[in-house]
């Protein structure tokens, strides 16, 4: 499914984003844990992929959305967004008032920052507790849950605990022994809050590759962030998901750019920058307008090179600030100037990408810059 940007002679770089595939994905782990709420996460932009267009398309889909910080919350509540949305980093405490006006909910990770905000605060403030089981980020140790902590939490009179999480580091292998003991200790920590009388509305620690491949029975909510996005953490984790029957994810994002030029360089003459790319026979190649400062790494093409457009093209020489190279000699076929082509996406996934830059496919998405217009797509 391509947009209007490809007939569009003033289109340079561009962004697709097929709804229809984020609204597929939602709704592939919504029946793959048919009990459990869903925090869509759609920080950092909606993980590249535009919060404008991401959070209307999924809020009837959604329980909570989940960002990093508290401009990320405004411009949902400035989207019209009504879904509860989670702020799971920092917020300075002389903005507590703000967290009250526009009815945010903060994270909470340490008994300062719980007194801060709780002392900034005008009326109340909805918070969950963020528990360290492991990662070593943000959080309340498991050791730190004591009955002095308890008892200080239960008397912050403007903080309403209403959930309660932790994160995973290594959940992207299935088989990981540290996965299963931070599940223990969480599961520990919340039976603590139980015993002091404190029961927790929300209670979650699966990130999409725990969400795709085991859900703890004590839980109640999952959060989907790559795979809302169409991207697998891991080939373990894709093979575990497709192995249980599950629909295969759909890639939201395709990323499109134009050729400027044809060129023909002769065996022995060197591309680009830095002379990192000789052709060894006498070769085709499209210039295409698209660099790093639109996101693509410069490692692409680079010792080693990525496939874009179809099977038989790649990426050579060094990636430019606002143009790279496609070695075109055996496409089947004619190229032209003004030509659309698909750099990654439904043809090529981010994942490829992302091994080629040495890299994850988060990255690669998130990299994606602002002067690449974002365009929503749908199936029809």
């Amino acid at each position: 499914m391509t947009s209007q940007f490809v007939n569009d002679p003033r289109s340079r770089t561009w962004a697709q984003i097929n709804t229809d595939a984020l609204r597929h994905n939602l709704q592939a782990i919504k029946a793959s844990a048919p009990d459990k709420k869903v925090i869509s996460v759609v920080k950092a932009d909606a993980y590249g992929h535009c919060s404008k267009i991401v959070a209307p398309a999924i809020e009837d889909l959604t329980d909570i959305f989940m960002v990093a910080e508290l401009n990320e919350a405004l411009e949902l509540r400035e989207l019209g967004i009504k879904k509860d949305v989670l702020i799971a980093g920092f917020t300075p405490c002389q903005y507590a008032p703000v967290l009250e006006e526009k009815d945010i909910i903060q994270c909470v990770y340490s008994c300062q920052y719980a007194r801060s905000l709780n002392e900034n605060a005008k009326n109340v403030i909805r918070a969950h507790i963020k528990i360290n089981t492991g990662m070593d980020r943000l959080g309340f140790d498991p050791t730190e849950i004591n009955e002095s902590t308890l008892s200080e939490l239960k008397s912050l009179d403007k903080l309403k605990l209403e959930g309660i999480f932790t994160h995973y580091a290594e959940s992207d292998e299935p088989s990981s022994r540290f996965t299963r003991l931070q599940t223990k200790s969480f599961e520990r920590v919340v039976a603590a809050f139980k015993g002091s009388g404190i029961c927790f509305k929300y209670v979650h620690s699966a990130n999409s590759a725990a969400a795709m491949s085991f859900s703890a029975d004590y839980t109640n909510a999952v959060r989907p962030g790559i795979m809302l996005y169409g991207c697998y953490p891991s080939e373990k984790i894709k093979a575990l998901w497709l192995k249980n029957q599950n629909p295969p994810l759909r890639p939201v994002m395709s990323l499109f750019s134009r050729i400027v030029q044809l060129r023909s360089p002769k065996e022995g003459e060197s591309v680009g920058y830095n002379r990192r790319f000789f052709a060894k026979k006498d070769t085709g190649i499209a210039v295409i307008c698209a660099g790093y400062a639109d996101g693509l790494p410069r490692l692409l093409a680079y010792p080693e090179s990525c496939r874009v457009i179809d099977e038989k093209t790649r990426l050579v020489g060094s990636v430019c600030m606002d143009m790279c190279f496609a070695d075109v000699s055996d496409v089947d076929k004619d190229l032209a100037m003004g030509d659309a082509v698909e750099l990654f996406g439904e043809g090529i996934s981010v994942e490829e990408w992302a091994k080629a830059a040495r890299t994850i496919s988060y990255e690669i998405l998130c990299r994606i810059t602002k002067r690449v217009p974002r365009i929503e797509v749908k199936d029809k």
